[in-house]
Parts: structure tokens; sequence; C-alpha cells
């Protein structure tokens, strides 16, 4: 039989591994939560992903608030900043296979970087690099914390000149645009229409038709400007409004339907 299934059995972890990447990970003894609600405690892994029709959608701690007006139809933002302060100087050595790597660290909090990233930079350079996901930290003792990642190394990690890079998830500290105008680039887009509490948690767009406020000109207005842009206020805005060329802010989507009346009503394409 030419549609006949290839695999003899599926296992209920595979079932579930599915189901999580279309329904979002559902946290043990937590209610479903929908892309119209905010929450004060978490209902799901951070950056899970949820998919309602063409939409995409990844589940986003909020370190600052939402209002409405304005930000509500406007582009959330990463307000985690990427500084020295990240990078580590391992100070022991972590053997071939090592799964839980010590770091010298006073500030840490308990699965502060939970689902974030590590690079892992041996003393090669770029032709030594390790990424890892993070999936656990402890909190700083003081002096360490400890990182559990999700393959044990490739290439050891000496106790001199190495250096790992740790960064938290992207969706752990939302919020609007404009902090930092410039240096800021888009999450997604929230639904809630209240807006959203600081600290609270909530579903932000990341893929499909999506509207959002533009700043002057409307997208697709102009012939041969189809590409949308952020502009520094979390709104969109044509490439010609934008100046790409001259500067290169970040591309969110483009405009889909024919014509030039311009539109809000855009295919945004940042996560699938």
């Amino acid at each position: 039989m030419a549609n006949r299934l290839t695999r003899a059995f599926v296992s209920r972890r595979q079932i579930n591994e599915v189901a999580n990447k279309v329904l979002g990970e559902l946290l043990p003894g937590r209610a479903e939560q929908s892309i119209f609600q905010e929450s004060s405690a978490q209902r799901y892994e951070l950056g899970s992903k949820l998919v309602i029709d063409e939409r995409v959608f990844r589940y986003t701690h909020f370190g600052a608030a939402l209002t409405n007006p304005p930000d509500l139809h406007r582009l959330s933002v990463a307000r985690q900043q990427v500084l020295a302060a990240n990078d580590r100087v391992p100070d022991v050595v972590h053997p071939v296979g090592s799964a839980v790597i010590k770091l010298p660290d006073t500030t840490a909090t308990l699965d502060q970087y939970k689902n974030g990233w590590m690079e892992i930079w041996n003393a090669g350079g770029v032709a030594s690099f390790q990424l890892r996901r993070i999936l656990h930290n402890t909190a700083s003792d003081g002096t360490y914390a400890y990182f559990t990642i999700d393959k044990g190394l490739d290439l050891a990690i000496a106790a001199t000149g190495c250096q790992c890079t740790v960064h938290q998830n992207f969706y752990s500290n939302a919020g609007p645009a404009g902090a930092l105008p410039g240096y800021e680039s888009p999450l997604g887009i929230a639904h809630v229409a209240a807006g959203i509490t600081s600290g609270y948690w909530a579903w932000l767009q990341t893929w499909g038709p999506a509207f959002v406020a533009a700043t002057a000109g409307w997208p697709g207005a102009v012939a041969d400007y189809r590409d949308v842009y952020m502009h520094s206020d979390g709104t969109i805005n044509s490439g010609n409004g934008e100046t790409v060329g001259t500067t290169s802010p970040p591309r969110v989507g483009y405009a889909v339907e024919s014509g030039n009346y311009g539109v809000c009503l855009i295919m945004l394409q940042l996560s699938t």
C-alpha cells in the first residue's frame, strides 16, 4: 500500500512530543490559556509553541507591561541584553561527555537560563565552538552556578583559555519597543485586548496573518516595496520608509494582498 505507515509503533512519548509542538507544552496541574488571556502564573513551558490555523504563537514572560493603547498592536521585543557579564570563564576542566557545566556566577537564580542557550568557546576558536541548549541551572551559591545542557560535550573544556556565554530564552523577558531604539528586535504581536501586566505570561504570535500598526505610510502602498520592517517603536514600515540599504532594521514579513492601497494585515515571519 502506497500510504501504509512506515513506523510499526509510535510511543506515547512521541505522541506527546508532537502534541506539545502544536498545542503548547502545558505544565502539570495547570489550566489551558487562550491567546486572548494573560496569567499571573506560568502555565506552559517557556517558549512553548502553539499552532492555531495558519498562525504560530510562543509562550512568553513579560518583564515590562504592554498597555493598550499604544502597545497592543505593536511588536513586542526581547528586553534582555547581551553584555560582557554574560561571558563566563570556566576555572575547572570539563571532559568530553560532560552535561553539567560549572561556571563562575554570583547572581543566577534557579532556572533563570532554562530553555536558553550556551555558547562554548574553546581555545581553538570557531573550529572548536559548541552550542548547547540549557535545560536547567541552579541558583548561584555565591560563587558558582551549575548548568545542565542538552547534550554532553563533544570537546572538553579546559580550565584556562575557554569561555562560555549564557543566554536566557528569547521569550523570557518581553516588553514594548523603544527602550533601546536601534538595538532591539521583534519577538511577536500580543492579542490580549486589555494589555499585559508586568511579570505576567501570555502568548505572542510569531508567524502567519497578523495586524500590526503602521508608523506612517502603510506597507505595500509604494511599488516594489513589499517587505515589511519593524520601526523603532514597534510599529511597521515598508522598505522605502525605513531607508533599507542605509540602515538594516529587522525584517518582520511582507504585504500579501495586491494593490497600492497599503496594508497592516501582513504575513508575519518571525518564528515558525
